[in-house]
Order: C-alpha cells, then structure tokens, then sequence
C-alpha cells in the first residue's frame, strides 16, 4: 500500500506513507505540522492489540529532532524513517535527515535542573524504553 498526502507549493512531498508486509517507510517535508500527520497515520496502521505508546513517543522524538535539528525546519529537506515491526511489540526505527550531523557522542543523557524545560528532553525520552540506539556517520541517521 501506498498513499501520497498532497504536495506543498514547491511540489514537493509533504508526506508518503507505505506499508509493505511489516514494515512501514514515511517521507515527510521538515515541518513540525508533518510530524504529528505521521504519528496518527502509523498509530492507525498498528495493529489495535499493540501498546503503541513507547513506540509514538519515540518516533515522535525522532522525527522532531531530524526536522528541527538536522533539517533546521527547511521544509524543502526530506526526513525519512522506516519501521519494522520485530514481533512481541518490538520495533526497529530507521530515522535519516539531510542535515550536516552531531557529535552523538556529546549527547547528555541526564534530566534537565528543571524537567519542566522541553529541550534536552528528546533523548532521554528515545533512550527510556530503546533497547539501543545507533547512530551513523555523523549522527544524520539514527536506528
């Protein structure tokens, strides 16, 4: 299956969804906006007896930093992701951005002095239930 959602002025994809076997791919334009459509679209395609939870709140973060971060908001920069349900309710998710990378080694992983502060809170959310995470390259692309 696979379904393209619109395109914006400058014709580019604002957002491809497919689905083949157990594997789901996304390609989204760098806008916030993009994201949550991404979410609910791959809440909707899971199975119903699948806690999701972990697994939004993790893509979620992903995708927000790889639009933010790595594509600094540019909307004509693609993110792409990919999906691969392992079974048990275990995911493998594939992140890639066309940003210039981090030193992922630099990343703290501690909670912010005030928790209530939204930035720095991103990887400490992916890491939570990740069993691991890699990063390549420069950290463009995150699995």
């Amino acid at each position: 299956m696979a379904v393209e959602f619109g395109t914006n002025l400058a014709g580019y994809i604002t957002m491809y969804f497919n689905q083949v076997g157990s594997e789901k791919t996304i390609t989204i334009n760098s806008k916030m906006s993009q994201v949550s459509r991404a979410l609910e679209l791959t809440r909707k395609s899971l199975d119903v007896s699948i806690d999701s939870t972990n697994l939004l709140i993790v893509l979620r973060e992903l995708l927000a930093n790889a639009v933010i971060h790595g594509n600094s908001g540019d909307p004509l920069k693609i993110v792409r992701c990919s999906i691969s349900d392992l079974g048990r309710g275990r995911f493998q998710i594939e992140v890639r951005d066309e940003g210039e990378g981090f030193d992922h080694r630099a990343i703290n992983m501690e909670l912010p002095e005030n928790p209530a502060r939204i930035r720095r809170r991103g990887y400490i959310l992916i890491k939570a239930p990740a069993d691991k995470i890699d990063c390549y390259g420069h950290g463009g692309r995150e699995l």
